[in-house]
């Protein structure tokens, strides 16, 4: 079949430029596809995040007017919206097919809530 070695290092060396490009398309479909599923991802958090900067408007002025009252008689309400808020973005994670992640959330609602009270007493 093959007379000389150069004729089977000739065909070894080609099956292994095919393979070796081969290898290289796969692995490019691969990374392709991981970084549509991390974009998707990515937006998916983004809207999630616009969803949680409207909740936590939302439940703020829903105690806005019990807060007073509430505090009055020793209850703190911060903890109560917040539950509020991170029972709401569990369920968005949940519809939205993606891990809920309490520490992350619970930092952004803290933030949120920082730059909402410091625009408030301006």
């Amino acid at each position: 079949m093959f007379e000389t070695i150069e004729q089977i290092l000739s065909v070894a060396l080609g099956g292994f430029a095919l393979l070796s490009a081969v290898t290289g398309l796969i692995v490019s479909l691969l990374k392709n596809c991981k970084n549509k599923k991390i974009a998707g991802t990515a937006e998916k958090i983004n809207g999630i995040t616009e969803l949680a900067v409207q909740k936590v408007i939302e439940v703020e002025k829903l105690f806005s007017q019990a807060s007073s009252v509430l505090k009055a008689v020793g209850i703190k309400t911060g903890e109560i919206k917040k539950e509020s808020v991170m029972t709401y973005l569990e369920g968005c994670c949940m519809e939205q097919k993606i891990a809920f992640d309490s520490d992350y959330w619970s930092e952004k609602i803290e933030k949120l809530v920082e730059v909402l009270n410091a625009c408030g007493s301006r």
